[in-house]
């Protein structure tokens, strides 16, 4: 299945030449606990303020895609409590990411045309949605190292496109969920449509999500 699905890679990434999409994005987050060393240390009265506050951030965004690889997001509302040297560097990459590129999130891909020498893959389940077989797969890094990913594609028997994907990160003691669920938006076209990102932080006593 992942032999087709990585040959296959390169076609669903052009497949489409253009499009334009709507984007709202809603997120919080939370430090939930510091180290009284690190308090201490800390000089910023604003930043201690928000220990155990929970912040959010809101926007409604439209992004524009041109084959090959070009992503322009057009922020159109934006609201946040998030102070602006916690917020991800570069923004948000998601909704300008794409799984069939050989480097996805800044991290190697499991469709990656050398993903066989990063990954073990394992068939764990079978499964239809609507016309459709669904291949569950297991990601297994062979190496332990922040570039990799581990968890779960699913991918369509046939059309050998992504039907989802759940994958982890982890980066000392940090760890970041995405999930991603693809919509058939014209026959055997399958794009991105809902994106859902979960990161907890656990790392020299700090604790937050």
């Amino acid at each position: 299945v992942m032999r087709h699905a990585i040959a296959r890679a390169p076609y669903h990434l052009y497949q489409v030449s253009a499009f334009t999409s709507e984007n709202y994005l809603k997120g919080s987050a939370k430090i939930e606990k510091i180290p009284g060393l690190m308090k201490m240390m800390i000089k910023d009265k604003k930043f201690l303020s928000l220990i155990g506050k929970l912040m959010v951030l809101e926007s409604q965004n439209e992004i524009t895609y041109q084959s090959p690889s070009k992503y322009n997001q057009k922020v159109i509302a934006y609201k946040s409590s998030i102070p602006k040297e916690m917020e991800p560097k570069g923004g948000i990459k998601i909704p300008t990411s794409s799984v069939y590129e050989a480097v996805f999130m800044d991290e190697i891909s499991p469709l990656s045309p050398q993903a066989f020498s990063y990954y073990q893959f394992k068939l764990e389940d079978i499964f239809t949605s609507g016309n459709y077989q669904v291949n569950k797969i297991k990601v297994i890094p062979k190496v332990k190292s922040r570039k990799l990913f581990s968890g779960y594609v699913y991918i369509l028997e046939n059309n050998w496109s992504v039907y989802s994907v759940d994958l982890n990160e982890d980066e000392m003691g940090t760890t970041t969920r995405t999930k991603i669920d693809y919509h058939e938006v014209k026959p055997s076209v399958f794009l991105p449509i809902t994106y859902e990102m979960n990161t907890t932080i656990g790392t020299m006593g700090v604790k937050g999500y």
